[in-house]
């Protein structure tokens, strides 16, 4: 009876574990999907072009070209390719 109680006890554990972190990843996303934006990289677009775009006029380009690449996870931001959808700060 001691051993079905722990494994019990243990799976509860686990299921409540697993709930969390699925509201946590749940949770990333929605917030992802309130700040940020998608766009489509189009033939001839780089990571300043698409910046220069989005970018307010009382902020530094290098500073957003930067954030974008941080964003998205870009470590040479010449490798976007047309096709590819980047998240940009929603204006």
């Amino acid at each position: 009876m001691g051993r079905l109680y722990s494994k019990v006890k243990m799976l509860c554990l686990f299921t409540i574990l697993l709930a969390f972190a699925g509201f946590a990843v749940n949770a990333d996303g929605l917030l992802n999907t309130e700040r940020y934006q998608s766009v489509n990289v189009q033939p001839g677009d780089t990571l300043w072009s698409i910046a220069s775009r989005n970018v307010s006029e009382e902020t530094d380009i290098r500073a957003y070209v930067f954030e974008l690449q941080e964003i998205n996870h870009i470590s040479n931001p010449g490798t976007i390719t047309p096709g590819q959808s980047i998240l940009i700060p929603r204006k």
